[in-house]
């Protein structure tokens, strides 16, 4: 469980390295995924962290910035 791990760790983490995960262990995009990316996030911003690095590993839109840009959108309307 990442969320009971961030808390385990609260005082040692200074930033949040974040990729999404899916359900047959593939990396799409932010939106498409098994995470809950909002409350990585959330849960995140209340132990002080505010520095966050989204990984892509794959581009299942067929083109990196295109992946980018649907992580982008996706951390936007979050927030």
């Amino acid at each position: 469980d990442h969320i009971e791990n961030l808390k385990r760790h609260k005082e040692r983490t200074k930033l949040i390295h974040q990729k999404q995960r899916g359900a047959d262990g593939s990396n799409p995009e932010l939106p498409d995924g098994i995470l809950d990316i909002k409350n990585v996030i959330e849960t995140a911003e209340g132990f002080g962290i505010d520095e966050f690095i989204v990984e892509q590993e794959g581009y299942p839109s067929g083109d990196s910035m295109e992946s980018a840009r649907i992580d982008i959108d996706y951390l936007n309307k979050l927030f």
